[in-house]
């Protein structure tokens, strides 16, 4: 049983690992208000309307509750949640999956404070996307509101969604970056010193920074946010139309900076009908693609530079889940808002192969790095390795980088230094002789793989090939 690092500083419980389950230990402080709060049929009620992760109690009378309690004595209460494919992180969503993050969160706490509840957390790293669509998975931060009239999490809130979405509208800042460099988002005093004065005074700014700022300043002991806190006020209709009040202006706030929903221009958004496959070379790799997939019968594929998604889209047609990944921001943002419209078993991130993700949080351990995440059982790499190639890349760093997200099947996409796109690409750099590469290529990737197939695509100079990984 494998406890959850990133799950272990709430109080009222921790997420842990038994087999293929994923549960929940609930604390002896905690257990009253989960039972309460599942009689009142809450937990049932998000579960449908897709808003909170499939969550079950453990039978107490079942030897898994036994064989639980067994090894976590402590914890009287225990809960079984539906397991997502691939857990992802807000520094790998692209600029609509963080603003529909952010609406998730603010109508979630809406819908709650209707029944006297509340979201004690509004972290980014309690959202997960299913199909394409934001999902809640702490169940423990919903909880009784004490105060209606005040949203506690409103500051984290602001510092995991607001604020970088503020500084991505004003500046064009990245909230990738934001996230990597800060383990609980941006905070209000370094927007502050990003806006300057004048901007935090603004009128778009001064709810939300400039305000809080000098409230901030005045109260440095934290006296008057201690008495707030332990101050309890009796439930009134006032008091949650304030609330009701701000979460609608922080809901139109983010609805403007979202935007048109247009997934803006990247170098390779539009490289589908650019690049150099005829559409009799485009049909042919497509019939190639789809033979594989039905002969290697994958349960999840990882399309690894899925670009805007022709092959992701091909692939979750079938019974697998799908994991697409691709560096060009546009291009992942363009899928995601088709997932949107059409909800799919695709799950995106917006990566750098060539600089994944790494593991952060307290000891690297809290957030697991991409390379520990993302696994297939058959992995797509279709033109890709030129790119890779032409960031510095060589054959023996790609083979190990594919080898490590693919469980069984391969399939590569092999581009020769004569082909066009290939040639525009490395225009500055000295590329092999194609023979001499071809022949290192498959010699490397045979140490591991057996070749099952090899593909010219009719009309091009690429091939296509399809490895399954050896049996130790």
């Amino acid at each position: 049983m494998r406890v959850d690092p990133g799950s272990t500083q709430d109080p009222a419980g921790f997420v842990f690992h038994h087999e293929d389950g994923v549960y929940r230990a609930v604390s002896p402080s905690a257990e009253g208000s989960v039972r309460e709060l599942e009689r009142q049929g809450v937990y049932r009620d998000l579960i449908d309307s897709k808003e909170l992760v499939p969550t079950s109690f453990v039978d107490p009378a079942s030897a898994l509750f036994r064989a639980l309690s067994t090894r976590f004595p402590a914890y009287p209460c225990f809960l079984k949640h539906e397991r997502i494919g691939l857990i992802t992180y807000p520094y790998e969503w692209t600029y609509h999956m963080l603003s529909d993050a952010a609406l998730f969160v603010l109508r979630l706490q809406g819908r709650l404070l209707e029944r006297g509840l509340t979201l004690k957390d509004a972290t980014a790293y309690n959202v997960q996307f299913l199909n394409g669509r934001p999902v809640w998975i702490d169940v423990l931060s919903i909880e009784k509101s004490v105060r209606p009239d005040i949203w506690y999490a409103y500051g984290q809130f602001c510092r995991h969604f607001l604020y970088p979405l503020l500084l991505k509208d004003r500046f064009g800042y990245s909230a990738k970056g934001l996230f990597l460099a800060n383990r609980d988002g941006i905070s209000l005093s370094d927007v502050r010193a990003l806006l300057g004065f004048w901007r935090s005074w603004s009128p778009s700014s001064i709810l939300d920074v400039g305000l809080p700022s000098w409230l901030g300043r005045l109260d440095r002991d934290g006296t008057w946010e201690k008495k707030l806190v332990s101050s309890s006020r009796p439930l009134q209709e006032a008091d949650v139309s304030f609330q009701r009040k701000n979460l609608r202006r922080l809901e139109e706030k983010v609805g403007r900076w979202a935007g048109s929903g247009t997934a803006g221009s990247g170098g390779w958004l539009d490289y589908p009908s650019e690049c150099p496959y005829s559409p009799r070379s485009a049909g042919h790799k497509k019939e190639i693609i789809r033979r594989y997939l039905a002969e290697s019968k994958p349960r999840r594929v990882v399309d690894l530079g899925c670009n805007t998604g022709d092959y992701t889209r091909l692939a979750s047609e079938g019974d697998a889940s799908v994991v697409a990944l691709d560096g060009d921001h546009a291009c992942v943002d363009r899928l995601h808002l088709r997932l949107r419209e059409s909800p799919g078993p695709v799950t995106l991130v917006w990566t750098d192969l060539t600089n994944p993700s790494p593991a952060l949080g307290l000891n690297n351990r809290e957030r697991a790095s991409l390379m520990e995440r993302v696994r297939g059982d058959l992995v797509l790499a279709l033109a890709l390795m030129h790119h890779l190639l032409s960031q510095g890349m060589g054959l023996p760093q790609i083979y190990e980088l594919l080898k490590t997200m693919s469980d069984r099947f391969l399939a590569v996409e092999y581009v020769p230094p004569d082909d066009p796109e290939r040639r525009r690409m490395a225009s500055l750099r000295t590329e092999p002789e194609e023979a001499s590469e071809r022949d290192r290529f498959l010699s490397l990737f045979r140490t591991g793989y057996d070749l099952l197939r090899e593909d010219p695509i009719d009309g091009s100079t690429r091939t296509l090939f399809l490895f399954e990984k050896k049996k130790e």
